[in-house]
């Protein structure tokens, strides 16, 4: 019997200029671009769900600039499929109550921003 594994899509970074976490690809056609969520929403009545995000790219790749990923509807739907999978895959509650320094940490370590603000560019 073979043993499948597969490489992980993405990895969670820390950056120096933020509290927030950034994400990094891992593969596929954005390999090594990094990006910060930054407000997240879910609107709509089941089963027709709708999924709202800001985000900031901290760094393109060669052949897509950081502006060119910014404006492409083919980056932001990636990110967003991948975003589903970060929130439908994470078994522990995003946000547990503890809102100190005007951001909200997770079980796992990472934080994530209140629903109103959305991340600097810096």
């Amino acid at each position: 019997m073979f043993k499948i594994t597969r490489k992980p899509k993405y990895e969670f970074v820390s950056r120096t200029s933020s509290n927030l976490d950034s994400v990094r690809l891992l593969r596929g056609p954005y390999k090594g671009v990094v990006y910060t969520y930054g407000k997240v929403s879910i609107t709509g009545n089941e089963p027709n769900y709708i999924l709202n995000f800001t985000f900031v790219v901290e760094n393109g790749i060669i052949g897509k600039t950081k502006a060119e990923l910014s404006e492409s509807v083919k980056f932001k739907t990636y990110i967003g499929d991948l975003l589903t999978e970060i929130l439908s895959d994470d078994q522990r509650q995003i946000g547990n109550g503890n809102n100190e320094n005007n951001t909200q940490e997770a079980d796992s370590g990472r934080r994530i921003l209140p629903s109103n603000d959305a991340p600097s560019e810096g």
